[in-house]
């Protein structure tokens, strides 16, 4: 790891991400952030069982988040009721919402945790502190 200083080490997709970045995760449908601690977070797409009438799309690879995250098709019998409950999810994926569109984006939520293994040394001063205790004769 020491080849990679000031970077996150994502295991799963063997990537390392510069510590205080947001990217997309590579292979997938999500954003992951690298923290000064070298602790990780990411988002991506949540997927939901579709309501009767609605059907979910396919993960577009080939867009970014949150435009690859499958799309929640419904007739219109069912377009407002899931056009709700999706609206009230959606403010993860950067205040986007659509209250009339047949397609809605499905909602993300937190997937994984990652810590990249590190060193820490502690640094202490050099100075005597009276031990407390019984004083013996």
């Amino acid at each position: 790891m020491t080849d990679h200083p000031n970077e996150c080490w994502d295991k799963e997709t063997n990537s390392f991400y510069q510590t205080g970045s947001l990217n997309q995760r590579k292979g997938k449908c999500e954003m992951i952030r690298c923290y000064a601690d070298y602790s990780m977070d990411s988002v991506g797409c949540h997927t939901k069982p579709a309501q009767t009438g609605c059907t979910a799309s396919k993960t577009d690879f080939s867009k970014s988040y949150p435009d690859c995250c499958p799309r929640i098709n419904c007739n219109n019998n069912n377009n407002h009721n899931q056009n709700h409950q999706n609206n009230n999810l959606a403010g993860v994926q950067q205040g986007t919402s659509q209250t009339t569109s047949t397609q809605t984006p499905v909602a993300a939520q937190p997937a994984t945790i990652t810590k990249k293994p590190t060193t820490t040394t502690i640094h202490l001063p050099v100075t005597q502190k009276p031990v407390l205790g019984t004083k013996s004769k």
